[in-house]
């Protein structure tokens, strides 16, 4: 039995959703293919984790903070570039009326 090596688990599965984020507003076809992606995903860690890895530690969830806290960050980065698309679009109404978002997002962080 091996151990699962977050280091470089986590900043793959963090990519991906920061790509789905940021681009879901330029091209929404990129979400059914993250969304798939993140159903096989789950299905092969849920595997992974309960039978080919054996942890050697435990940490309580203290990852699971920080986790969080950037996938909100790589959600921020999403809305303000949706707010830029907007804006190029030449829609300043819905750019105006979407400009609170980061702000709530950072705020709930």
């Amino acid at each position: 039995y091996s151990q699962i090596w977050y280091g470089w688990e986590y900043p793959n599965l963090l990519l991906v959703i920061v790509i789905c984020f940021v681009y879901s507003c330029i091209s929404p076809a990129i979400l059914p293919v993250g969304a798939i992606f993140f159903l096989m995903a789950w299905l092969v860690y849920k595997n992974q984790i309960l039978i080919v890895f054996n942890p050697t530690y435990e940490s309580g969830g203290t990852m699971f903070p920080m986790a969080c806290h950037r996938t909100l960050i790589g959600l921020v980065c999403g809305q303000l570039t949706l707010i830029g698309y907007l804006i190029i679009r030449l829609g300043f109404y819905q750019a105006l009326m979407v400009f609170p978002l980061p702000f709530i997002t950072l705020k709930t962080m």
